[in-house]
């Protein structure tokens, strides 16, 4: 009797571990569903989805044969799909070219104060990743004041990382081994903040101009709009919660459009770095791809790639959504998600190759 009833919960188990990873690919890929929908489940914390889908597999084993194989197989689409893991190993750079290695880093530089390292610290960490190029996001109040409001990037003094040429707007800072021209400030559109804040960097970007020998190579760093706002109030009061949830995927979706408009017009190679807020198979990303860009960690990078959720999921990392994208100009011979100890996010590093 007992056995019996065992074997009953665990089929229960198992259909119901089926059915929510079903309903998940189907709200995520399927058309005719609202955006807003998929995007927010983009964002749940899969775990707990993983260790239904763990249970499912060990009651499995009182069950049939073939049930245990639904289960494994459920488990590892899930695991290695749905979670979007990567195989890749690197690529082999068969013709000449120019090779960069290039890191992008949302530091949250308003915290770092509070961190036992400091600005030093997260500078000695990004060093060890021997990078040519730096992109940072969330680097406000670090090397400007009040560049934000002026739409002027300003060329600071002091190397960061051992990089000599330095430009940094707003929250945004780029650093390179190579002479930094022709910096300017595009615009994503109005954020969705209110009052004052409504002209802020996180609505735009800063792009340079890196000359590197011959070549000129175009770098970008962008911030999209930023859903942790909107996740909590979906979270604390749902009904408008999901109002402002909706709100914040038309945001994004804005941004995405807008700077996908502006990359379109550059000719020549160009590198995109920074946290987009938004995972791959997102139709914000997509918008990114119009653009001819590539994710440099899907063509080059092993594994999960995670970038962002240990400070707020129990430690573990949960979303990739800090990227770097490249034009056809440019190869990908390696891609990988590093770890610093004093942010929320992981830095990205890519090894590129820029061909003749």
């Amino acid at each position: 009797m007992i056995l019996r009833a065992a074997r009953f919960l665990a089929g229960w188990v198992l259909l119901g571990a089926l059915g929510v990873h079903l309903a998940f690919v189907v709200v995520q890929n399927v058309g005719g569903i609202p955006v807003w929908v998929g995007e927010l489940t983009r964002f749940l914390p899969f775990y707990w989805l993983l260790l239904l889908l763990c249970a499912a597999l060990l009651g499995s084993l009182l069950l049939r044969p073939v049930f245990r194989l639904l289960a494994l197989c459920n488990l590892a689409l899930f695991a290695f799909g749905t979670l979007d893991f990567h195989w890749n190993f690197a690529q082999q750079a068969a013709a000449a070219g120019t090779p960069v290695r290039v890191l992008t880093y949302n530091m949250k530089a308003l915290d770092v104060w509070k961190t036992k390292g400091g600005y030093e610290g997260i500078e000695r960490e990004m060093q060890q990743y021997a990078p040519d190029i730096i992109a940072l996001q969330d680097a406000q109040w670090w090397l400007t004041r009040d560049t934000e409001w002026t739409n002027t990037p300003i060329q600071i003094a002091q190397p960061i990382s051992g990089l000599p040429y330095v430009v940094a707007f707003g929250e945004f800072v780029l650093a390179s081994r190579y002479p930094l021209r022709d910096c300017r400030v595009g615009n994503l559109g109005l954020s969705a903040l209110p009052g004052p804040y409504q002209q802020c960097s996180a609505a735009q970007y800063l792009q340079c101009t890196v000359r590197l020998g011959l070549q000129n190579l175009q770098v970008v760093t962008a911030h999209l709009a930023r859903p942790r706002n909107a996740l909590m109030a979906a979270r604390h009061n749902f009904p408008e919660g999901l109002q402002s949830w909706r709100m914040h995927v038309a945001e994004r979706l804005a941004q995405s459009d807008a700077l996908q408009a502006d990359l379109s017009r550059f000719a020549g190679p160009l590198i995109l770095m920074g946290d987009m807020n938004t995972l791959e198979q997102s139709p914000v990303f997509a918008n990114l791809q119009r653009a001819g860009l590539r994710d440099a960690f899907s063509e080059a990078g092993q594994g999960w790639g995670y970038t962002h959720g240990h400070a707020l999921s129990r430690g573990v990392d949960l979303y990739r959504i800090d990227h770097i994208l490249v034009s056809p100009e440019l190869a990908v011979h390696k891609a990988e998600a590093g770890r610093i100890s004093e942010s929320e996010h992981n830095p990205v590093i890519a090894d590129l190759i820029i061909r003749p």
